[in-house]
């Protein structure tokens, strides 16, 4: 006779693969040493195959999407927690930026101050931007917004402009492109306080070497900076206001942007909730078979192995992979 499947004759076997008790010698199937082995091997599979996504493709745009995508908000993250109103995004802001940025790409520079004389504040006014206050900041090299952004931090001078109360928009671009015959990622970031409504593009000659306004002078807060024992590395992409003229990315491209901005993120949090799962699982598992009068080293033993791996996968993250990158960066405030 055709034995009937119900949950009543599931629930031995259940038992038997997760629940410590005299069946399994108080030792659930899912916790044996094989399927440890095999919660390790997974582990590693999913944590080590991002690495591939950013050594093979460290200057590919995705980097750079990064960048522009999440600079303004970490920006603002860090005013935030000292207690600073947060910038707002500005269009004519973005559009000055990109423009300074182009025009370093195009003419092989990477300065406040052009070849030709041009200082930041002539991409203020070609954009229309009217302003009170305006502040620079500048990087070269990077492949990570996060990465950008602590550059910054560590430099009194960018970090002075990044929390300056003063400001209260901004504007970022970042650009893609060659630099002294290396592709890199080049960022621009704009700060400012508008005097009245700007007026977008007005009609004003490139020739001039900057601008000088009675009403309108910058605000200096730092000097230029770089970090020690680097040299520049090109890179670029449009801001976010030139995103929609960006080409359509190929699937493979599509497969490696996934991998490079959301792969890692995403298995970190599986990974952790896993091994969280598996600790308690473990130490619970001991503390049954102590008060069955079971001393089990192999339980001891994992459950440590497997805190020490939860410890280490925290750890383990895109900025430490990042870091493990060579790559050439420079930094620039004003």
């Amino acid at each position: 006779m055709e034995k009937i499947f119900t949950i009543k004759n599931l629930q031995p076997q259940l038992k038997f693969a997760f629940w410590p008790c005299p069946e399994n010698e108080f030792h659930p199937l899912f916790l044996q040493r094989r399927f440890l082995i095999y919660y390790l091997l997974l582990f590693l599979v999913l944590r080590l195959i991002v690495f591939p996504f950013y050594f093979l493709f460290p200057s590919t745009s995705f980097f750079a999407e990064v960048v522009s995508s999440t600079l303004i908000e970490l920006t603002n993250q860090d005013r935030q927690a000292r207690g600073l109103a947060t910038l707002k995004e500005n269009p004519i802001l973005t559009q000055a930026a990109y423009a300074k940025a182009r025009d370093m790409i195009e003419n092989d520079y990477f300065s406040h101050v052009s070849p030709d004389g041009l200082s930041p504040w002539y991409w203020f006014k070609k954009s229309g931007y009217n302003y009170q206050v305006a502040g620079e900041n500048l990087a070269i090299g990077f492949l990570d917004s996060g990465e950008v952004e602590k550059a910054w931090n560590n430099s009194p001078s960018h970090q002075q402009n990044l929390l300056s109360p003063s400001y209260k928009e901004i504007g970022i671009a970042v650009v893609k492109g060659d630099f002294q015959g290396q592709e890199t990622t080049l960022v621009v970031q704009f700060f400012g306080s508008p005097k009245s409504t700007p007026v977008l593009k007005p009609d004003v000659d490139k020739g001039t070497s900057g601008f000088k306004s009675p009403t309108s002078t910058p605000s200096t807060p730092g000097v230029s900076s770089s970090a020690p024992g680097v040299s520049p590395t090109p890179a670029v992409m449009a801001g976010e206001t030139q995103k929609a003229s960006e080409e359509k990315l190929s699937l493979p491209e599509e497969i490696i942007g996934f991998g490079v901005t959301q792969y890692d993120p995403l298995t970190s949090r599986l990974v952790s909730l896993f091994l969280l799962f598996l600790i308690g699982a473990l130490i619970f598992n001991l503390f049954v078979s102590l008060a069955q009068g079971i001393k089990s080293r192999d339980l001891v033993l994992s459950t440590t192995f497997f805190i020490l791996l939860f410890i280490l996968s925290n750890f383990l993250d895109k900025q430490l992979i990042i870091s493990l990158i060579p790559h050439n960066v420079i930094i620039n405030g004003l």
